[in-house]
């Protein structure tokens, strides 16, 4: 008997210390990323404040993080490589900060563990992106149009300038029967007015 229970203690043994030992591993991930200023001029250096945690359940040895910058002008461009020398525990943060020149709208992107150099519970959260872009230009505001100037009234013209400038440009006494035609006119039917009006008082 004790050989059949040797045998059955040592092969679950076998089954579940890879299943422990697979859960005790560390985790390296990207937590934050944090630049200095997210609207660079052209050619600005700009800082890069880089959070990377351990969320695995052993502790990390040192491991390499990668920074990368994205853009139109070059593609991508890897700035530079660097370790972290420490031991990183369970839930622990390392923080760094890194230095790149921008060059137009961009993609920071930073890999921690790249080739897999630490062997962790999850190879597949490994790096990290933010966009940064340019300050665009500042439009003025359109200036106002001018205020519409008042126009004046025209003038009114007098009982001279009425009169039509044939009459005008006629001879002295044919001009002088015309006025005097039209003041018998207006007094002849100023005077009937008045008797009109006159007659209908009487009347009532």
């Amino acid at each position: 008997m004790r050989p059949k229970l040797s045998l059955l203690i040592f092969a679950i043994f076998l089954v579940f210390t890879p299943i422990v030992s697979a859960q005790v591993l560390p985790d390296l991930i990207v937590d934050t990323i944090a630049v200095s200023n997210t609207n660079p001029k052209s050619g600005e250096m700009i800082s890069i404040n880089v959070e990377i945690k351990n969320n695995g359940t052993n502790t990390s040895p040192l491991f390499p993080y990668d920074l990368y910058v994205i853009d139109e002008k070059f593609g991508e461009r890897k700035i530079e490589t660097n370790w972290n020398y420490n031991k990183l525990g369970v839930g622990k943060i390392y923080k760094t900060t890194l230095k790149a020149t921008i060059f137009g709208p961009s993609t920071i992107r930073i890999v921690v563990d790249i080739g897999n150099v630490v062997p962790e519970l999850n190879n597949d959260n490994n790096e990290k992106s933010v966009k940064i872009g340019f300050v665009e230009p500042v439009k003025q505001p359109k200036s106002a149009p001018p205020a519409p100037q008042p126009v004046a009234p025209p003038k009114q013209k007098n009982f001279i300038q009425q009169i039509p400038s044939f009459l005008k440009n006629t001879t002295s006494p044919f001009r002088i029967a015309v006025v005097a035609g039209a003041i018998i006119v207006i007094i002849v039917t100023t005077y009937l007015l008045f008797m009109k009006k006159t007659y209908v008082e009487e009347s009532t």
